[in-house]
């Protein structure tokens, strides 16, 4: 495909209201391939979005050319969109994520939503999916089940960056929590957010067809996997060794071809 064509399958836009206008690249799906389910990427968060960004851009294409409309936008107070990077929330990404979704089926048509996320994402994703009666499928690419958990991962990643630069935060040499976490801001109200996140806590079926997609097996994952299967939804659970292209040196820009490659199969098969 040339690059021409590339730039006619993403046309970039602006939605919602001025003061809160978040940005989005829409992906049209191939011609003569039109499907009645639009999907909706959601990005990971923080310096785990800049990681993943080409890798989450090659996605929408994968799936556009298997016939399927694909919207992928940024969070209010993150990358493109209004807002400062110590604005968000997850009440306000949630509501983004719904505006997001509204934007998708009237540009698409379609009548049919799949949610597919990475990392935070992925609990934004399953999050919004079980508010709403229109998510046909979900995918959840490495997701985030438990809020303590992702921060104290976080703040591990970040302490080894500053010992990198020998470095060491005032605020974690006198044990208190770190005010940012790999170059952005942990608010006290998002810290009071993450705190609360526990997907298994889910108590309505977000999607009939769910996709769990891990490099390595983790418990939480498993958990999250039985529990989402005891709300009524067919749960695939794949493991597909790959880098965590979230974690790395975003000048590497990985590309985890097998796992996007998984989705797209996936998404054919449980989407029809």
């Amino acid at each position: 495909m040339t690059s021409n064509a590339l730039e006619r399958d993403s046309v970039p836009f602006f939605f919602g209201p001025p003061s809160k206008a978040l940005f989005a690249n829409y992906h049209e799906s191939a011609p003569g391939q039109d499907r009645d389910c639009g999907i909706l990427l959601c990005a990971p968060a923080g310096q785990e979005y800049i990681r993943a960004h080409r890798a989450f851009r090659q996605l929408a294409l994968r799936l556009s050319r298997a016939g399927f409309p694909v919207l992928r936008f940024d969070y209010y107070g993150c990358g493109d969109s209004n807002g400062d990077d110590d604005q968000g929330t997850l009440a306000q990404w949630l509501a983004d994520v719904a505006a997001a979704s509204a934007e998708l089926k009237k540009r698409s048509g379609a009548d049919r939503l799949c949610l597919m996320g990475l990392r935070l994402g992925g609990a934004l994703a399953l999050l919004a999916a079980a508010r709403r009666d229109d998510v046909a499928g979900l995918a959840l690419w490495e997701p985030v089940v438990n809020g303590q958990a992702y921060v104290a991962e976080l703040a591990i990643q970040h302490r080894d960056a500053l010992w990198r630069y020998f470095a060491e935060p005032e605020q974690q040499a006198n044990g208190h929590r770190p005010a940012e976490l790999l170059g952005f801001p942990l608010t006290d109200s998002m810290l009071a957010d993450l705190e609360k996140l526990d997907l298994p806590g889910t108590r309505r079926k977000p999607a009939a067809q769910t996709l769990i997609l891990e490099s390595d097996e983790s418990a939480l994952a498993r958990q999250l996997g039985d529990h989402l299967r005891g709300l009524g939804s067919q749960v695939a659970h794949q493991i597909i060794p790959s880098p965590r292209i979230w974690a790395e040196d975003p000048d590497k820009a990985l590309v985890p071809h097998p796992v996007l490659q998984a989705i797209v199969t996936w998404a054919n098969e449980a989407l029809p």
